[in-house]
């Protein structure tokens, strides 16, 4: 190909002033002429020959030949050889000689710098062309003095880095830089180095592979991604065995402090004092050991909600500050969370303050078997004690967990999930129960029947209502009669009684054309059924420690397990079972008790009487309640609407909508001055008056704890 001359005018210029300055026939004014007659060869050979005598302009003439493409020895590189030479001759010319260059030729250093600099830029044409390494190295080495030599470099490196890009391997990049590491490519390729470095030496994605990266080069800026990908890959699972693992094999990635957060929440989840011990046990190194002092002594401590200006927290039982005043509403801690509540939302706290679960949900229910039902709008889902969802918010209901598994309703029909928020048995039933003795019952078109935990129906939907299994036994109904079937289904009793109660001491009372007996678990009439069924009957029935009421005639009696009429239904009008020794009995409208001798014990003169307990028992005089002990001495006087024997020694007692406490000897603990009241266990209470909440403990005879405002009457 040729290649076009930029400046051949310039070079057609300069001949022509050869021949209107040239006066006489020398081998180079000849060789001018042939040269302007584009007579190459003899213009070369003229040129040649006299490279010796006129050297300058020999080697300018021989430069003139070899720079143009219209001739058979054109070579831009021998053109460039000559004019150098050309170039450096004048240099050490003497200056008269100089003179009669220009005289003869018109020729001086810049007419020779002229010729340079075309020359400069018809080899640069050339290789921009040809457009490769090799020709723009050469160019850069070879025409050392060209000012296009940068723009050479930076088309090299353009180059260079373009070919870098295609083979895309840390090789290419690597061997880029070594060779070109001023070029303005090498940010951009030291950048590109570090990426496929990184990726070749994790081609295969295993923790392996990003430990070798890591320790080959920790200075990469993909040591973090690196570290990120261990971290993600060794703790996929997120179990308690992986972050212990990651910590013992990568201690020093930028996830150490997350991987000890999280090995700490699972290892201790289930909250107990014991979790914390054992924790720090297993795990000497952990870094924050005041975190496991504070939530231990937290753990094993009982907090009592508690209100002070209109804010909630949490008190100790000796009545300090456990968690501040800071919420909307509290409720009592279960399994070591407390829901609480702020600015509208529910969350839950841990017993040392620690939010674990964020304040997002509309409403929370207490933990149970380490989960938590939650409502998130107008839906219902489950968490887990760190907070996770287990099961999506997607559900109109969601019950209790039992035998591992919960009923959920959506779009009004019923399923099964288990505790992994796993759909075991799909929403497809029109109602369906909790799980007891390894079967529920649920409903299909308006019919009950009983599905296994897999799911398998067990027992058909044919019956029109039925309970849980309890002792492989349970009640059904089928066209207003019920029977009793066990958990294969079969019938122990068929569907033919009016009535059967829960069982109740191995006995259940059966009903039948308004007459009753019992039963036992097998089925077997264990007492004839030949008394009469009442109202009073079906609030009081079943035995209790061995006896049972019995009705004929509007008169009441007792009786055995065995049918044996203890007391004979033919004189009291009402009577209740054996309790402490003694029977309550009713005759011609007044209460009174009896031995099981049927030795009138206190003569029939209330209007209400209790059981006993504990030698004492409630009895009224018209509307007025009071205690007496067994020989009828009052205890308590009849002067309250109501009281509630408690204790051996503590009674509650009621009057004008107030709520008080006295001993057995009928001394004051707590006045009858309390609007509400709150077991929160046998030994401690919550009281309310007028919107003002204390506790009080029996077992130290003194308050716990008093809100602000709340009036204290026993000072």
């Amino acid at each position: 190909m040729k290649i076009p001359l930029p400046n051949k005018k310039l070079i057609i210029l300069i001949i022509l002033a050869f021949k209107c300055t040239i006066g006489y026939a020398g081998k180079v004014s000849k060789a001018f002429e042939a040269l302007q007659a584009y007579n190459y060869f003899k213009a070369k050979d003229l040129f040649e020959k006299a490279l010796n005598d006129e050297s300058i302009a020999a080697h300018y003439g021989l430069s003139i030949i070899y720079s143009r493409n219209d001739n058979p020895f054109y070579n831009i590189d021998t053109a460039f050889v000559y004019i150098i030479k050309a170039e450096n001759d004048i240099k050490t010319e003497k200056e008269k000689q100089k003179q009669s260059l220009y005289e003869d030729y018109q020729l001086n250093e810049r007419t020779i710098d002229s010729l340079k600099q075309v020359i400069y830029q018809t080899a640069f044409n050339k290789i921009q062309q040809e457009n490769s390494i090799t020709a723009y190295e050469k160019y850069i080495s070879f025409y050392q003095g060209s000012p296009l030599k940068d723009r050479a470099v930076e088309l090299r490196n353009q180059r260079a880095y373009l070919s870098a890009m295609s083979q895309n391997s840390e090789s290419a990049y690597k061997e880029f830089l070594q060779k070109y590491p001023d070029s303005k490519q090498a940010i951009e390729a030291k950048i590109k180095y570090e990426e496929t470095l990184f990726h070749s030496i994790t081609l295969s994605q295993t923790i392996e592979s990003y430990a070798v990266f890591i320790k080959q080069y920790p200075q990469s800026p993909y040591e973090k991604e690196a570290e990120d990908s261990i971290y993600a890959k060794q703790t996929n699972k997120n179990t308690i065995a992986q972050f212990s693992q990651f910590l013992k094999q990568f201690p020093t990635n930028h996830h150490a402090s997350e991987a000890w957060e999280k090995l700490y929440q699972l290892y201790t989840q289930n909250l107990k004092p014991e979790n914390y011990i054992d924790f720090l046990l297993e795990y000497p190194e952990y870094p924050n050991k005041d975190r496991i002092t504070r939530a231990y002594m937290a753990a094993k401590s009982n907090y009592f909600p508690a209100k002070q200006n209109d804010k909630w927290g949490y008190i100790y039982e000796d009545g300090s500050i456990a968690i501040p005043f800071q919420y909307e509403a509290t409720e009592a801690c279960t399994e070591g969370l407390c829901a609480v509540w702020k600015e509208g939302k529910a969350g839950f706290i841990k017993k040392d303050g620690e939010v674990i679960v964020d304040f997002i949900y509309n409403d929370v229910d207490a933990f149970n078997e380490g989960l938590a039902i939650v409502q998130l709008g107008d839906l219902y889902g489950l968490i887990d004690k760190l907070g996770q969802v287990i099961l999506p918010f997607e559900y109109d209901e969601i019950s209790s967990f039992h035998e591992g598994l919960c009923a959920v309703s959506k779009n009004d029909l019923y399923g099964y999930v288990n505790t992994k928020g796993e759909m075991v048995i799909p929403c497809k039933y029109d109602n369906a129960e909790d799980f007891s003795e390894g079967l529920a019952h649920i409903q299909l078109d308006e019919k009950t029947g009983y599905i296994n935990t897999k799911g398998d129906t067990v027992i058909a939907c044919k019956y029109d209502w039925g309970e849980n299994f309890k002792n492989g036994l349970a009640r059904v109904k089928k066209d207003d009669l019920f029977g009793l079937i066990d958990k294969t289904g079969k019938e122990i009793i068929p569907c033919e009684y009016n009535g059967i109660d829960a069982f109740n001491e191995g006995f259940a009372l059966v009903v039948k054309d308004d007459k009753f007996g019992f039963i036992d678990t097998t089925g077997t009439l264990k007492v004839a059924i030949k008394y009469d069924y009442t109202a009073s009957i079906q609030l009081k029935s079943g035995f209790i420690k061995g006896t049972a009421r019995i009705n004929k005639k509007d008169k009441a009696g007792l009786i055995r397990s065995n049918g044996k009429e203890i007391l004979a239904p033919n004189y009291y009008d009402d009577m209740s079972v054996l309790s402490d020794s003694l029977i309550a009995f009713k005759r011609k409208g007044k209460w009174g008790y009896i031995d099981t001798l049927n030795k009138r014990i206190i003569n029939y003169q209330y209007d209400y009487a209790g059981d006993f307990i504990n030698g004492m028992a409630k009895v009224k005089k018209g509307e007025k309640a009071g205690i007496i002990n067994k020989k009828n001495h009052p205890i308590i006087p009849f002067e309250f609407d109501d009281v509630e024997i408690i204790s051996s020694n503590l009674i509650q007692l009621k009057k004008n909508q107030k709520i008080g406490f006295n001993t057995r000897d009928n001394q004051i603990i707590l006045p009858i001055d309390f609007d509400k009241i709150e077991w929160i266990d046998k030994n401690s209470i919550l009281l309310m008056r007028n919107e003002k909440i204390a506790y009080y403990s029996f077992e130290k005879s003194n308050f716990i704890w008093k809100e602000d405002g709340f009036y204290d009457t026993t000072n």
